[in-house]
């Protein structure tokens, strides 16, 4: 006692060391002689499939053949919960584990296998391992899963229908874990992507080419799923074209038929004319047809006003009607004029040929210089008179010389026939005044000497005898072939 005194006494600090020592030492013995544990897991903890735990175990003295006690817990609500226990050859697994858990391996490591994984595995497992005679134990190690997995994702298109120059949200959300990569896709043309559980796409004032199809694709380490395809329907109201004014011959029919896009595609038309009472002959609501012969005017507008549930469209086009291109008579020389798709025809008569029948087929062949004379009467008659020793030849439509030479002689000949003719006449008209009067004076010689027809009459003389009437009876002036000439008679004797 007086020596642990005095020790005590005379040597604190050395018996501090000492202590210190001692516990240092027992400390990296403990360490160095320990169990270690170590806890992984195979792979990934997938929703599904099968998950592997791994728990390997290392003694600190390898001479030590006692079999390791190994206990796989799961720590539920704080508190470790057995699900195995090994030694030597595993045990009964727990009733509420029974169905999916069961172990492989032996005391150097032992496999923790959880069949289709479930996301309500999610915890921490731990391994705890007891070695007799190898200090110190129990030791344990323990492992944190998480189950990823990925659920159905779903697209939302709201509104749809929608109407054009209005706002469209497309959402893509899916409950997974860990977050997956979300694709939003157009027609298959990628629109956006994000890694997120749920991905939005705003469409401001949509137009008619947002519309189409579009689909999600989520993806993770627990796979890939692709959402229903939703068609947004853009809807706008009806559209067309139609010109601004037209012209229509005045003996043709006018068709407005109109090509309509729209969305959606039952529309509605309302015809309107000015003036008004202009009639759409045909019955189909979508065209408009007018007979231009009826219409007694040379302008006139029509409008049309296409509507469906989204909105309404109107135009009009002012229609100008021409004039007959016969109406100023443009055929000549009896020609008749017909209306045709490129503006008129002249159909002209035998003698004439050309646009307006202004051509005469024989002037051509009238030769002015050689004698020849062209006429026309207007009326679709022309022709040419040939001169000299020439002749018509209706083959060619011209005069043609028929002899070799033509002398001046042939004048001479025409002249002297002429002055013939002239002296003839003379002589016919000299010829029959001397026959008048040899015929009126047999006639008076031969009522002087008829003594029976004398004596019928009275005897008159002229109370002023003019020449040739002198000592002449009534009965002898009656029979006078001479203009009436008026006397006084007298009664009187021979």
């Amino acid at each position: 006692m007086k020596r642990t005194t005095q020790l005590q006494l005379y040597f604190p600090v050395a018996s501090d060391m000492i202590s210190r020592l001692i516990i240092t030492w027992a400390l990296l013995y403990s360490l160095c002689s320990a169990v270690t544990v170590r806890v992984s897991i195979d792979g990934d903890a997938v929703e599904g499939q099968e998950t592997r735990l791994v728990c390997t175990v290392q003694k600190s003295n390898p001479t030590n053949t006692n079999d390791p006690t190994i206990r796989w817990r799961e720590v539920v609500n704080g508190s470790p919960v057995t699900i195995v226990e090994y030694q030597e050859v595993p045990g009964p697994v727990n009733m509420d584990y029974a169905d999916r858990f069961s172990v492989e391996g032996d005391g150097s490591q032992l496999t923790l296998v959880i069949d289709n994984t479930m996301r309500t595995d999610d915890g921490i497992y731990q391994c705890e391992v007891n070695v007799l005679n190898d200090p110190p134990s129990p030791v344990s190690g323990a492992v944190t899963i998480s189950v990823a997995f990925l659920d159905s994702i779903l697209l939302d298109v709201t509104p749809n229908p929608v109407a054009e120059c209005e706002s469209v949200m497309c959402v893509c959300s899916v409950n997974a874990e860990p977050d997956p990569t979300i694709i939003l896709y157009k027609d298959e043309a990628l629109i956006k992507t994000e890694i997120t559980k749920n991905l939005a796409y705003n469409i401001d004032n949509v137009t008619r080419s947002d519309g189409g199809n579009y689909k999600c694709v989520a993806s993770n380490i627990a796979g890939t799923d692709t959402s229903q395809v939703k068609q947004l329907d853009v809807q706008y109201k009806p559209e067309f074209g139609l010109a601004n004014e037209d012209t229509v011959g005045h003996d043709e029919q006018y068709v407005i038929k109109l090509e309509i896009s729209a969305n959606p595609s039952d529309v509605t038309y309302q015809w309107t004319t000015d003036p008004s009472g202009i009639e759409d002959v045909d019955t189909n609501p979508a065209t408009f047809t007018v007979n231009v012969p009826d219409v007694n005017v040379t302008v006139f507008t029509i409008r049309v006003d296409v509507a469906n549930s989204i909105g309404l469209t109107s135009k009009s086009i002012k229609i100008i009607v021409r004039a007959s291109p016969c109406a100023d008579e443009p055929c000549g020389n009896g020609g008749t004029c017909s209306v045709v798709e490129e503006g008129y025809n002249c159909r002209c008569t035998d003698h004439f040929h050309g646009l307006n029948c202004t051509n005469c087929i024989y002037k051509d062949g009238c030769d002015l210089d050689k004698g020849d004379m062209y006429y026309s009467d207007g009326n679709g008659v022309c022709g040419c008179y040939c001169g000299g020793c020439r002749q018509f030849d209706k083959n060619t439509n011209r005069c043609e010389t028929v002899c070799s030479v033509c002398s001046s002689s042939t004048s001479l000949t025409i002249g002297m026939l002429f002055v013939g003719i002239i002296i003839g006449a003379f002589g016919v008209i000299g010829g029959l005044i001397v026959y008048t009067r040899i015929k009126q004076k047999t006639k008076i010689d031969k009522r002087s000497t008829d003594k029976s027809k004398q004596d019928t009459y009275m005897d008159f003389t002229a109370d002023r005898p003019t020449a040739g009437n002198e000592n002449q009876t009534y009965q002898d002036l009656q029979y006078r072939e001479e203009e009436t000439a008026y006397v006084n008679l007298k009664s009187g004797k021979r």
